[in-house]
């Protein structure tokens, strides 16, 4: 997992005395369908508004590898400036019902803790329509 670079500005903020936060998140690994353990996103200015918010799907602006990072989190807006959240990235409904049904990404490459997607291309089954009926709601929400 990497760690993000803080822009020099939000370093300039802290340094200043400006209050800040870390944006936590779940990273949405998009070929399991699994969330990976919560981690800081980015720092963002603003006092900590706490986690009681709608969830909502991060995609980096940029991407790594040709890789557009997701991640959700139900933290209250600020969100990290490098992020859409307009929710258009195709997987934002598939991660939504990951947060919404719990299934944790393993580091043994298995998927535990709720129904498993396993990625774009599964199959119908009762693990997958339970993520697909999660997204639906969440998409209609």
């Amino acid at each position: 997992m990497k760690r993000a670079v803080l822009p020099a500005a939000v370093l300039v903020a802290v340094a200043c005395g400006t209050s800040s936060h870390i944006y936590p998140g779940n990273q949405f690994d998009r070929t399991r369908g699994c969330l990976e353990p919560v981690s800081s996103v980015d720092v963002v200015t603003g006092d900590n508004p706490g986690s009681s918010c709608p969830v909502t799907c991060l995609v980096s602006t940029t991407a790594e590898a040709g890789v557009y990072t997701l991640y959700v989190s139900n933290e209250c807006a600020p969100f990290p400036p490098f992020y859409d959240t307009s929710g258009k990235d195709p997987d934002c409904a598939r991660a939504i019902a990951a947060f919404t049904l719990g299934p944790q990404c393993l580091s043994d490459g298995g998927v535990s803790g709720g129904p498993a997607d396993a990625g774009p291309d599964a199959t119908s089954d009762a693990g997958a329509d339970a993520v697909a009926d999660a997204a639906t709601d969440a998409a209609t929400d």
